[in-house]
Order: C-alpha cells, then sequence, then structure tokens
C-alpha cells in the first residue's frame, strides 16, 4: 500500500471515531480524549491530520453535508417525478430514508443546523453551502415553466423553501427520541409539502 493510501486510511478512521463522538454527544460535550480511547488513537495521529478540535468537528460536518448532497444528487437522477409534487415528495422521501440509514449523521446534521456551537456558526453555514446550493437547484427544477402568484418570484421561493427545510430537518430529532412517532411525522411532512406547493385556501375562495 502507498504512503498516501495508508495516511488517507489512517484519516478516515479517525473523521470515523470522532463523527460518532460529535454524534453522540454534540461539539460541546464531545472528547478528543474519548475519540483516542474509543478508536485505539494516539492524540499525536489526531492533531498530525487535523489541527483542532474544531478543525475535526467542522470535518465531520463537511462530510455529513456532502454525503447527503451526493446521495440525493444521484437517487434523485433515478427518479420518474412526473409532477413538482412527486418531485419534492420524493427528494423528502430520500431525504428521510438517508437519515433512516444514518442515525449518527441524522443527529451530528441536526444539532450542527438547528444548535450550532456559536463560536462555529458561520463556519458550519460555509460548509452547509454545498447543499444549499444542491437545495435552490432542485426547487429551480420544480420551479420552472410553472405559473407562479404575481407577489412571489423563484428566488424568493427558494428562500421560503430553505426555511421549510430547516423545520424538517428538526424533525428528524424524532427518530432519535421518539421512534414510535415516525410515522406520524413522516404523515404531516406530506401535508406540509402539498400546502407549501399549493397553499391552503381553494382558487377563489377567500
Amino acid at each position: 500500500m502507498k504512503r498516501e493510501e495508508k495516511n488517507e486510511l489512517t484519516r478516515q478512521n479517525v473523521l470515523r471515531c470522532a463523527f460518532a463522538e460529535f454524534a453522540q454527544r454534540g461539539f460541546d460535550a464531545g472528547s478528543v480524549n474519548a475519540i483516542c480511547q474509543n478508536g485505539n488513537i494516539s492524540k499525536g495521529i489526531i492533531y498530525y491530520y487535523f489541527s483542532s478540535k474544531e478543525d475535526l468537528y467542522l470535518s465531520c460536518v463537511e462530510k455529513c453535508f456532502q454525503d447527503l448532497t451526493d446521495y440525493l444528487s444521484a437517487r434523485l437522477q433515478e427518479t420518474e417525478a412526473a409532477t413538482a409534487q412527486d418531485l419534492l415528495t420524493a427528494y423528502f422521501d430520500l431525504q428521510m430514508i438517508w437519515f433512516r440509514n444514518h442515525p449518527d449523521a441524522a443527529s451530528l446534521f441536526c444539532s450542527a443546523v438547528m444548535t450550532p456551537p456559536a463560536s462555529l456558526k458561520e463556519k458550519i453555514l460555509s460548509k452547509k453551502s454545498v447543499l444549499d446550493h444542491f437545495n435552490a437547484e432542485v426547487m429551480r427544477k420544480i420551479l420552472h415553466g410553472k405559473a407562479l402568484q404575481p407577489d412571489l418570484d423563484s428566488e424568493e421561493i427558494i428562500r421560503i423553501f430553505q426555511i421549510f427545510q430547516d423545520f424538517f430537518n428538526a424533525g428528524i430529532r424524532t427518530m432519535q427520541d421518539a421512534p414510535a412517532d415516525l410515522e406520524q411525522y413522516e404523515s404531516a411532512c406530506r401535508t406540509a409539502l402539498h400546502i407549501f406547493l399549493y397553499g391552503i385556501l381553494k382558487q377563489g375562495v377567500m
């Protein structure tokens, strides 16, 4: 094995152990010492690849955002969505599947997005830009060629969609704390998706 390959494997092992620690305990309570103990890794190795605890945490967050983006991008390309609602529903279905299959990622994602460490908030937003840009492109695809309400433009809708998604992501916490409520939560998300696209009132009714 080449030295570069060995170094990358070592780095990925550190990242994997740190990912589990920060997912379970968060940034503040997460411990480099615990990562060393649980992963049988020396502190020197950790600081060889990562300059600080903050750097290690941000690398885990970046991996989380990138992995989710890669998954959604690949799977949505395989989706045959006939309508805007079909595409948006497929998007959130796929996101839910990914979080179900990656519970540590779900925990890390939610804590980074909803309750980020104050000192790292701006840096986390920067790491999240890859997912935000992808989400904006998804919404542009949904809106392409559609007649919009006269007081709305596509960029405003994209901004609102981002807010909606943050509420959705906050609800992912129920998978960690109350798995029995997941079916009810998914149903509520589908209702919210319909409202997001079509509103509450019937056309012509005030």
